[in-house]
């Protein structure tokens, strides 16, 4: 049985074509990251980071999403799948109950240290910088949006809606930014319309509603 799952798991993550592991150290926590070089890549590449939601991992998000892999194959783009701190991200939730947030891991370092380990190592664009993630992802979007606009050129936020006044640690933006939110009108866990997010094991805070979040950053 575990061979056979072994044997799965190598189908699906080693099947993707140039998928490749490494990491480094940020303030003395190691952070790990996956990315994807196609075969033809060259200078001047956009930089696509493809954020998991709260629990997960880059090597998960990037076999979860073949198919997104698969329709940029022939384009100039460099696919990077970051994991956050025990999986989670230190996004803009004030109230949230992750070890990352409560040690206030320095996501800005990490993301600006990837931007300059592809820039040198892969010559990509820094004009052309994107990040698109779900769920904590897409919290951790608005974050880079919000603190980092002068690296990021635009954000895709899915399943997430922005943090409530009242549960927000980051500075407010400051540079309008291309904002995409993707939200589902009856999710139990991201309200549509605002309000708290939690459950017995783990707490976020309350968040806006999705037509509160479009107009912050309209």
């Amino acid at each position: 049985m575990i061979r056979s799952l072994c044997i799965l798991f190598c189908l699906i993550y080693c099947g993707i074509s140039g998928a490749q592991s490494d990491s480094m150290t940020i303030e003395g926590y190691t952070r790990n990251f996956e990315f994807i070089k196609p075969v033809d890549l060259k200078p001047g590449a956009s930089l696509v980071f493809v954020l998991h939601g709260s629990g997960g991992n880059g090597k998960g998000q990037m076999t979860s999403t073949k198919q997104f892999i698969s329709q940029v194959s022939n384009e100039n783009v460099m696919l990077v799948y970051p994991t956050g701190y025990k999986n989670y991200w230190n996004e803009c939730r004030k109230e949230a109950s992750s070890d990352a947030n409560k040690l206030d891991i320095n996501e800005q370092a990490f993301f600006k240290s990837m931007i300059d380990y592809f820039t040198k190592n892969f010559k990509i664009n820094t004009h052309h910088v994107f990040a698109v993630g779900t769920s904590g992802g897409g919290h951790m979007c608005y974050k880079l949006a919000m603190t980092m606009p002068g690296s990021i050129r635009a954000i895709t936020a899915i399943i997430a809606n922005l943090p409530d006044t009242n549960n927000l640690d980051c500075a407010d933006a400051t540079k309008a930014l291309p904002v995409m939110i993707v939200n589902g009108t009856a999710d139990p866990t991201n309200p549509y319309d605002g309000g708290y997010m939690g459950s017995p094991t783990f707490k976020m805070g309350n968040v806006r509603s999705t037509e509160r979040s479009f107009a912050y950053w309209s």
